[in-house]
């Protein structure tokens, strides 16, 4: 269901959905007066297309990795030591 909020607003109950209630839909500024119809198949459209993005992505990846690069790390060290015996002896 769309629902008209001002001019440039929309909001669009999600029946369907078991989680969300409704979204809201900011107009473009430079977009010109559409008819409701029109505005209702943009919406259906655009909802789908929707992606969430969390916002420290690049954070959590990194700290899920972060057991990699220690034993990466730690086998670089144990080269560093192994060469530096064989060198001494």
């Amino acid at each position: 269901m769309l629902k008209g909020v001002n001019k440039r607003i929309l909001e669009v109950r999600l029946n369907d959905s078991e989680y969300f209630e409704r979204a809201v839909l900011y107009l473009r500024p430079d977009v010109p007066e559409v008819s409701p119809a029109v505005l209702a198949e943009e919406a259906k459209k655009a909802l789908p297309e929707i992606r969430v993005r969390r916002p420290f992505a690049p954070l959590f990846y990194l700290l899920r990795q972060l057991p990699r690069l220690a034993a990466a790390a730690c086998a670089v060290y144990a080269v560093v030591l192994l060469r530096q015996l064989i060198s001494v002896m």
